[in-house]
């Protein structure tokens, strides 16, 4: 008994175009997962400039916040002092007013 030769040649070719076919198939996969990759890189990398970013922003925001905290506790200050020697001023004032008139120091 012997097999046809056209067949076994026939099947041996379909069998070689399907692997010529698989190798084609992954071909395109690998250049689509290339190209996947490569477009995520990018994106990571312009999610990561922009949080460094963001993080700088908010850095300086949180100095100028520091900054502006001092300065109105420097002038809060000022102005208790200001008050103080304003009020201290009056008060002798109004001493020396109380004198002149000859009426009593009030309590």
């Amino acid at each position: 008994m012997s097999t046809p030769v056209p067949d076994v040649d026939r099947r041996l070719r379909q069998h070689g175009a399907d692997i010529d076919s698989l190798y084609e198939l992954l071909q395109r996969v690998e250049t689509k997962v290339d190209t996947l990759t490569s477009t995520v890189d990018t994106l990571a990398a312009t999610v990561t400039r922009a949080t460094e970013e963001t993080n700088r922003s908010l850095t300086q925001l949180g100095g100028r916040q520091l900054q502006q905290s001092t300065r109105l506790d420097h002038i809060e200050d000022r102005v208790t002092v200001v008050h103080v020697e304003r009020f201290d001023a009056l008060d002798t004032k109004l001493d020396a007013i109380l004198a002149q008139l000859g009426s009593p120091e009030p309590e």
